[in-house]
């Protein structure tokens, strides 16, 4: 981090010892600030456990365990001494796949935090990480109270995917033999591989297509549309 902030590599880095204990995680983000803004680098950090598997790492708490969600008066104290720009705030949600049901979502303690950081005039913005699968309502409730970034990994995965699939599907015949034998480049029985259809370029077309249309309905759902 220090290496890419120092030569303007980034213009934002994310920090997240959310896995310390408090006081080792907010030691941790503060030496980070310190060398980031310095370059005019915007820091992130975490409080709080958000469930799940996130890099291969499976988080081992559940959703009824109080250690999942930042406790307010914390992130208050940590947001203070750390001067760190941006805080993910754990609410309940979960890395990778969840539906509105599978959440125990403490949407509340998303206003309590930005109330509280409002009659402090303190100016740390919030993170909604896992935000994949919650609830368009739950995702407008979050912006109106202090969320500025929201994390959707596992949503623009799937999308891609899907879409991905939907086009390949009909292009099977493109570069296998119909008989799924051996299918060379150079054909086999009368058969040869048909470059104009199976060319990535095109089909990437089409996934970017479908990407950008589920971008913009979730910048709809979070109200930002017309904003920049």
């Amino acid at each position: 981090l220090r290496y890419a902030c120092e030569n303007g590599l980034t213009s934002s880095v994310m920090i997240d010892a959310s896995d310390l204990p408090f006081r080792q995680n907010l030691e941790a983000t503060k030496s980070v600030v310190e060398f980031a803004h310095p370059a005019d680098v915007l820091v992130e950090a975490e409080l709080g456990h958000v469930l799940g598997e996130e890099d291969q790492i499976q988080s081992s708490l559940t959703k009824h365990d109080e250690a999942t969600y930042t406790k307010p008066a914390e992130a208050l104290e940590f947001c203070r001494e750390t001067n760190v720009d941006l805080l993910a705030v754990c609410i309940g949600t979960n890395h990778g796949v969840s539906s509105g049901q599978d959440l125990d979502l403490r949407t509340d303690l998303m206003k309590t935090c930005n109330d509280l950081f409002q009659k402090e005039k303190l100016t740390t913005f919030f993170v909604l990480h896992g935000g994949s699968g919650v609830d368009p309502k739950d995702i407008a409730f979050c912006v109106n109270n202090g969320v500025v970034k929201i994390n959707k990994d596992t949503e623009y995965q799937f999308t891609w995917t899907q879409a991905a699939i939907k086009v390949y599907d009909g292009l099977r015949d493109s570069v296998y033999h119909p008989d799924g034998g051996p299918s060379p480049l150079g054909g086999r029985a009368g058969w040869k591989p048909d470059k104009k259809r199976f060319d990535t370029r095109p089909q990437m077309k089409e996934m970017r297509k479908v990407i950008a249309k589920r971008t913009q309905d979730m910048i709809a759902e979070g109200g930002s549309n017309g904003k920049s």
